[in-house]
């Protein structure tokens, strides 16, 4: 009986995600919603729009937003793995940052889009 029970620890503990992973999944759930933010930015703001252009037309704002969210990720991304996140062995476990990650990555882009007329 004491072999299942010290199994079942060994296989919780073995779920539970590094600080780097843990990091990286910080880094793709604050890269989805920051670009939902920016796509609602995008469509209720004139003046946010003329500023992140990097060049004429829709295709400048699509990109000045993919520089910045990344740019923002990664900083994201070292800040967690390598301060925040610095001290602990294992930092919540792989299953929930999954499920993070997924609810968000269906989440943020319907939300993105509210006030995108349909077909553009």
């Amino acid at each position: 009986m004491s072999t299942g029970l010290k199994e079942a620890k060994t296989s919780t503990m073995t779920l539970g995600a590094s600080p780097l992973v843990a990091a990286a999944f910080a880094a793709g759930i604050v890269y989805m919603w920051l670009e939902a933010a920016f796509r609602l930015a995008f469509t209720y703001s004139a003046n946010f729009d003329a500023f992140w252009v990097l060049w004429n037309g829709r295709v400048g704002d699509i990109a000045a937003m993919w520089l910045t969210i990344t740019g923002v990720s990664l900083v994201v991304f070292f800040v967690f793995g390598f301060w925040i996140f610095r001290g602990g062995r294992r930092v919540g476990t792989i299953p929930w940052w999954t499920v993070a990650l997924i609810v968000s990555a269906i989440a943020a882009p319907l939300i993105g889009e509210i006030g995108t007329p349909i077909g553009a």
